[in-house]
């Protein structure tokens, strides 16, 4: 199954902590492929922003719309310590 990330979830007011931990969880316990979706002209600076700050580890890809990925869209207005937890199970069943 592939969870298709909004690239602007790794930005504040997320939290960078719990954006990888969301992205581990995912990838580590639930099996997903992790996809960010970003603008085209927007998927290098997300990739060298990820890969600086620590996130890249556990994505699989940075796609663009319109894609023909199919999967489970992360539609939160940000990831932080209060939600991550729900953000995950509701990802588990």
């Amino acid at each position: 199954m592939k969870l298709i990330i909004p690239a602007n979830l790794s930005e504040p007011p997320s939290d960078a902590l719990m954006f990888r931990y969301l992205t581990l969880k995912s990838k580590k316990d639930l099996n997903y492929s992790n996809l960010i979706e970003a603008p085209t002209d927007m998927i290098d600076i997300y990739y060298y922003y990820l890969k600086k700050k620590g996130l890249f580890d556990y994505i699989d890809d940075i796609i663009s719309p319109p894609h023909k990925e199919h999967g489970i869209i992360l539609n939160v207005k940000f990831i932080t310590w209060n939600n991550v937890n729900h953000i995950i199970s509701n990802l588990s069943r």
